[in-house]
């Protein structure tokens, strides 16, 4: 305790030893005006400049080193409070005479601080973990659900293929027998034209392999389905993937199958169909092979070539 009071006098005096040094700094400059005149008239005042000049010199330096002073004096000050922040009974660590060496407190702490930290971090985990995991029942009524949509999907889409078969009259329809897991696969028969096989997941359309009328029966074999060997089909077949991505609806899961079905449709005359552009029944378009109008609008199903279309 007697320690810390000579600290406190010492800090006192020298603050008052700083503000006298300070003083005499303006009290010399004010005695002697000429220090501040930069154009001397004549020798004299010449001189008294320059000893106005070093006599502030003289003054500033002792004013840094009675600031040095104080600096000092309070470093010893605070050296016995070094950063003793309350918390409960571990403040009394903060009296170590070696925390400089161990700094045991500080690290108490970071420790602290950490393990706060660590605990919120830990909370929120939990209630992520809590929103993600559901329980039992939930799962149970989950499953529950899932197998209701499906039911409902599959009414769906028996529906659709009832209503197309009013809209369409030519297009014969017929399912697979060798449907595989969650696949469905249907036969569409384009009178007098070709056939495709659409393979479905659900209400989705997975592929649509158009061939000739004549080609093996591919209801009768298992998937992979193999391309048709006529240059007509594979591009129709190329086209067909375009226009399942154009019909595809998150809001109605029937738009895509209703699409392709009238799309198909759309195929009846084929060969006896001329280009709505160049007024041509075929037209070499690639590989020296001359092809019908297998590209359709979307808006109104009109027959281009690939290289009329508009």
């Amino acid at each position: 305790m007697a320690d810390k009071a000579r600290s406190v006098e010492d800090c006192i005096s020298t603050a008052n030893h700083l503000r006298s040094t300070v003083n005499k700094v303006f009290q010399d400059l004010a005695n002697n005006p000429c220090a501040t005149n930069q154009s001397p008239s004549d020798t004299s005042e010449s001189i008294n400049g320059v000893n106005s000049v070093q006599t502030l010199r003289k003054n500033l330096v002792g004013v840094y080193k009675v600031l040095s002073d104080l600096d000092k004096a309070s470093d010893g000050l605070s050296s016995s409070e070094s950063r003793s922040l309350s918390l409960g009974n571990t403040g009394l660590l903060s009296l170590d005479p070696v925390e400089d060496r161990t700094a045991l407190y500080d690290k108490l702490l970071e420790t602290y601080d950490w393990h706060e930290k660590l605990t919120s971090e830990a909370q929120q985990a939990l209630s992520c973990l809590k929103r993600h995991r559901s329980s039992p029942v939930q799962i149970f009524d989950g499953a529950t659900t899932a197998k209701k949509a499906k039911t409902n999907l599959r009414g769906d889409l028996q529906k659709a293929l009832q209503d197309c078969k009013t809209l369409y009259p030519l297009l014969e329809l017929s399912r697979s027998t060798c449907n595989t897991g969650a696949h469905l696969v249907f036969e569409v028969v384009v009178p007098k034209t070709f056939k495709a096989i659409i393979v479905m997941r659900m209400t989705e359309i997975d592929q649509v392999v158009v061939r000739g009328l004549q080609e093996s029966h591919l209801l009768e074999k298992e998937e992979p389905w193999p391309q048709s060997r006529h240059a007509v089909f594979r591009k129709i077949t190329d086209y067909a993937t375009s226009v399942m991505l154009h019909y595809y609806s998150t809001t109605d899961p029937t738009a895509q199958i209703r699409g392709i079905l009238r799309w198909l449709n759309s195929f009846n005359g084929l060969f006896s169909t001329k280009c709505t552009n160049c007024g041509n029944y075929l037209k070499e378009e690639e590989e020296n092979v001359l092809l019908p109008p297998c590209w359709r609008t979307y808006h109104d199903l009109s027959p281009y070539h690939y290289q009329c279309r508009p």
